[in-house]
């Protein structure tokens, strides 16, 4: 993990001088990485909520975990083996990135939120074990100690992520400091 995110920051830092921290510099260099892709027309729309299975094919891309086949049997109530992402979600499952909810469902078109995305992201760090207290403040306060929402304003932890605010937090987690 540690390899992939020192190639990511070495290829970010050839593409521009500084981390981009505006909605629309984070989408061009994640547009750059390969790890963002637009819609059928080619727009980004950014200002669009992004939902939990959109969040989890840009998490797989960017650890390069696409295309491998998930090694897990878990099973989400909500989610056939045709939807489009079944085989992205489960490989982010069965890399421990994140997990359904308690329920037995995933919720797959449901918007992320702030503290879905701070949980994520802190997880694919691999500071998942340093988290006490309460959620969802506890990897909040985590997200916010790795900066990983710089650039942001947002506070509420139910808070619907866009795409561009993603954006943002994902190329802050590309220049953060993965644990050994």
């Amino acid at each position: 993990m540690k390899r992939i995110f020192s190639c990511l920051i070495a290829v970010i830092l050839l593409l521009s001088f500084s981390f981009a921290y505006t909605v629309e510099e984070s989408a061009d260099v994640l547009v750059r990485l390969n790890l963002m892709k637009g819609y059928e027309d080619g727009s980004l729309r950014l200002e669009n909520s992004i939902t939990r299975a959109e969040f989890c094919s840009l998490i797989v891309r960017m650890m390069k975990k696409e295309g491998t086949t998930p090694d897990t049997e878990i099973r989400f109530s909500d989610m056939k083996e045709t939807h489009w992402a079944f085989g992205t979600v489960l490989t982010a499952v069965s890399c421990g990135y994140l997990s359904g909810y308690a329920d037995g469902t995933f919720k797959p078109s449901n918007s992320i939120t702030y503290a879905e995305t701070c949980a994520i992201l802190v997880n694919v760090l691999g500071y998942n074990a340093d988290i006490t207290g309460k959620w969802p403040t506890n990897v909040m306060q985590k997200a916010e100690e790795l900066k990983l929402n710089d650039g942001l304003q947002i506070e509420e932890s139910s808070y619907k992520m866009t795409r561009g605010e993603v954006c943002v937090m994902l190329v802050n987690a590309l220049g953060a400091v993965p644990k050994k």
